[in-house]
C-alpha cells in the first residue's frame, strides 16, 4: 500500500512579493510618518503622551513597519498586474512609485488620525475634570459627568478644531515626504523598481 504524501506550498502572492523591495520602501516610509506623527502629538496632543519624543518615535516606526509593508506589498501586487515583474524608465515607474507613496501615506494619516483621537479623547476628559473641580471643589468628579456645557462644550470643540486642522495640514506633508523617501530609494536602485520576486534572468524594463 503506498502513502500519497501532500506537498504544502506557501500562497502565490507569499512567492512572487519582493520582500526585500517592501522592506527597504516600508521602513523608511515607517520612519518617516512616524516623525510626523510624534511631532502632531507633541504640537496638538495630551501633554503627557508628549513627552520622550524620541523613545516614542523609534516605537511607533516598529509598530507601523509590517502595516506600511503590507500597504507596500498590495500596491506592488497592483503594479505587477498592470506592468510585469519590474519597471523601468517612464510612465511606469511613476505610476508604480506613486502608488507606493499613497499606500504609504494612507497608513500614516490613518495611524496619525488615530493618535489625535485618543490624545481629543483625553484631553476632552481632563476638560471635564478641571470643569467639575471649578464648580464642586470639595466633590469628586463621579464618571461620566459633565458639570458644564458652556465652557467645557466650547473647549472641547475647539480642541477638536485644532485636532481636524492639523490632521489636513499633516495628510500633504506625508504625501510629500512619502514620494520623496521613494523616488530617492528608486534612484539609488538605478531608476528601476521590482514589483515581483524572479530568478535568473532579469525581465526586461517596462518603459510605457
Amino acid at each position: 500500500m503506498s502513502t500519497a504524501v501532500g506537498v504544502v506550498r506557501s500562497p502565490q502572492w507569499l512567492r512572487t512579493t519582493p520582500w526585500l523591495t517592501v522592506a527597504a520602501l516600508a521602513i523608511p516610509m515607517a520612519a518617516a510618518d512616524s516623525f510626523w506623527l510624534i511631532s502632531m502629538r507633541g504640537a496638538t496632543g495630551e501633554i503627557e503622551r508628549a513627552q520622550g519624543p524620541f523613545a516614542h518615535w523609534w516605537q511607533m516606526t516598529l509598530l507601523l513597519v509590517p502595516v506600511v509593508g503590507a500597504a507596500v506589498a498590495a500596491a506592488l501586487a497592483l503594479a505587477r498586474r498592470r506592468f510585469g515583474a519590474a519597471v523601468g524608465s517612464g510612465r511606469a515607474l511613476l505610476v508604480t512609485a506613486l502608488l507606493v507613496a499613497l499606500a504609504g501615506t494612507l497608513v500614516g494619516v490613518l495611524a496619525t488620525a488615530v493618535n489625535m483621537g485618543i490624545d481629543y479623547y483625553l484631553q476632552a476628559d481632563e476638560l471635564r475634570r478641571v470643569a467639575w473641580s471649578h464648580f464642586h471643589a470639595a466633590t469628586p468628579a463621579p464618571a461620566g459627568v459633565v458639570a458644564s456645557c458652556d465652557a467645557t462644550c466650547q473647549a472641547q470643540r475647539a480642541t477638536l478644531s485644532v485636532h481636524a486642522r492639523a490632521l489636513a495640514l499633516l495628510a500633504p506633508l506625508v504625501l510629500l515626504t512619502n514620494v520623496v523617501v521613494v523616488g530617492w530609494l528608486v534612484a539609488l536602485g538605478g531608476g528601476r523598481l521590482a514589483t515581483a520576486r524572479f530568478r535568473g534572468r532579469v525581465p526586461s524594463r517596462v518603459t510605457a
